[in-house]
C-alpha cells in the first residue's frame, strides 16, 4: 500500500491512509515467553486492521541475510529478520524496532503488509 505524504498533496486533508506517519498502533507490551525468549503480546484487545507495528530494520538481498545469518552463528530460534518478498529480507538484528519480537504461530491472530 502507499500513503498519502504529509505537504505533498492538495488532499491531504481529505487523506486518511496516513497510519505509518502517525504512528498511531495497538497497546502492546514485551514479555518473558517460556523457551522462546522475549515475545511481542497485547495489553488490551487490538480491533480488526489496527496496527500492531512496523517491521524495520536493514532490508537486505536475501543471500546477504543468509549469509550474516551463517556467519554471525545466528542460526538458532533467536532470528530477528523477515523474508518480504522472494529476493528481500529485513534484518532487525541490530537496527530494529519491537516487532522483531513477534514470535511465529501456527494459528496467527494478525498478518504481514508491506506498504
Amino acid at each position: 500500500q502507499t500513503e498519502c505524504v504529509r505537504g505533498r498533496f492538495i488532499t491531504e486533508k481529505k487523506c486518511g491512509n496516513q497510519l505509518m506517519q502517525d504512528s498511531v498502533h495497538a497497546s502492546r507490551v514485551l514479555m518473558n515467553v517460556d523457551c522462546k525468549g522475549i515475545g511481542l503480546t497485547a495489553d488490551k484487545t487490538i480491533k480488526i486492521n489496527e496496527l500492531v507495528a512496523k517491521y524495520v530494520g536493514e532490508v537486505l538481498r536475501s543471500k546477504m541475510y543468509q549469509d550474516r545469518e551463517i556467519m554471525e552463528g545466528r542460526m538458532s530460534d533467536n532470528i530477528y529478520g523477515i523474508q518480504v518478498t522472494a529476493t528481500e529480507a529485513i534484518d532487525a538484528c541490530y537496527i530494529g524496532g519491537i516487532a522483531c519480537f513477534a514470535n511465529h504461530s501456527c494459528d496467527p491472530n494478525c498478518d504481514v503488509q508491506r506498504w
